[in-house]
């Protein structure tokens, strides 16, 4: 038996925007010259609906949306996502990112309208849910307003010390503990405008309670990273409603497959990581699976296989260094940032994966991205 998580992220729900003078005051204005702009033609609803109908067709046990499902995250956008959340049809846990808590707002106005469709309760106690085969899946809030041209996170002492002590709980009872934030809690994976501000504190906690996986949003790219100082698998995923044409940026989510195993020093969880990403040709084509094997219990040693084997002190980008357009009716794939292979018959091929001995994670928390150091989406 096995869990299976749709990872999706950044959704940036494309609605038509007309907000009145008085919803742009402040930071709000920037942004909606922003997606005036630009990001209204780059986010759309064409790459959004592919992407849904690929995860209906996976029939996953939940949805694991790490954050932005708006824009400007006005009161009438956050009500229309709920509505949007209400119509899917499937199990949901969904987390606020920075742009659905732009400006200084009540709660229950906010994000906290969406708790009647699997969002948070609160801002400031993770939200649990509990799945089969002895999983659970955790929620954090790291979305705080912020002044313009930032757009940095936090998640606070007070919800990191319930994380600790439900991560520890959870360990206790022999459960698979996958944890949700929108900002990923690294210092490398996005510019320092827009990081964790407390990121150390994060990684402390997940250290300290302990956690099998953590799932983030923000970054719009699909980078597999290490929480810094642990062996802790970080995962990351592009913005689901990314317009395609460049692998490293298209619409894509993460099929996370979690299982259950008998290992040679005892009982393991099995996850696997295999993204998936939009091509031009409208159809989402899978990248080259990961899969990490985490004890059952105590601090586990990340390791890769199908051909894989990966460095936890590298962050990853699964569409590689150099990689183009996902071919039409091809599977693209380049996990090592070789550049892709000459065009054939019109379209062109990644280039095969080369294997590369795992080492464990830098204790410093310092990542490389394979050349592209830190992103800059939101």
């Amino acid at each position: 038996m096995s869990v299976t998580l749709a990872h999706l992220s950044d959704l940036h729900l494309p609605f038509g925007l007309s907000p009145g003078l008085r919803d742009l005051a402040g930071k709000r204005l920037l942004s909606f010259f922003s997606w005036t702009l630009r990001r209204r033609h780059v986010l759309v609803w064409r790459s959004l609906s592919a992407v849904m109908k690929d995860i209906y067709a996976a029939h996953p046990d939940v949805l694991a949306i790490a954050g932005d499902m708006t824009n400007l995250g006005l009161p009438d956008e956050l009500r229309r996502a709920r509505t949007w959340l209400a119509e899917l049809g499937l199990p949901r846990m969904v987390i606020p990112g920075n742009h659905d808590a732009m400006v200084p707002m009540d709660w229950k106005t906010g994000p906290g309208q969406w708790a009647p469709e699997g969002g948070m309760i609160t801002p400031h106690d993770p939200l649990v849910c509990h799945l089969k085969d002895d999983v659970t899946l955790i929620g954090l809030n790291s979305a705080v307003p912020t002044p313009p041209f930032c757009a940095w996170g936090r998640i606070g002492a007070s919800q990191a010390s319930a994380l600790e002590a439900m991560l520890k709980q959870l360990g206790e009872e022999g459960r698979c503990r996958v944890v949700m934030i929108h900002h990923p809690p690294h210092p490398d994976l996005v510019v320092n405008r827009k990081a964790l501000r407390d990121w150390r504190l994060c990684a402390e906690v997940l250290q300290s309670g302990g956690a099998e996986l953590v799932l983030h949003g923000h970054s719009h790219r699909g980078t597999i990273s290490w929480v810094p100082g642990t062996t802790i698998p970080l995962i990351g995923v592009t913005a689901a409603s990314h317009r395609p044409g460049r692998v490293k940026t298209a619409a894509g989510w993460n099929r996370i497959t979690i299982s259950r195993d008998t290992g040679t020093t005892g009982p393991e969880w099995q996850i696997g990581i295999h993204p998936r990403r939009l091509g031009t040709d409208g159809h989402l084509h899978d990248l080259e699976p990961f899969v990490f094997r985490r004890p059952a219990s105590g601090p586990g040693i990340p390791c890769a296989e199908s051909g894989k084997e990966i460095s936890p002190d590298i962050a990853r980008d699964p569409a590689g260094e150099s990689a183009g357009d996902l071919p039409a009716g091809e599977h693209g794939r380049d996990e090592t940032g070789r550049k892709a292979a000459k065009k054939t018959s019109g379209s062109r091929k990644m280039a095969e994966p080369a294997t590369r001995k795992a080492r464990r994670p830098s204790q410093t928390g310092r990542s490389r991205t394979g050349g592209e150091r830190k992103t800059t989406s939101e």
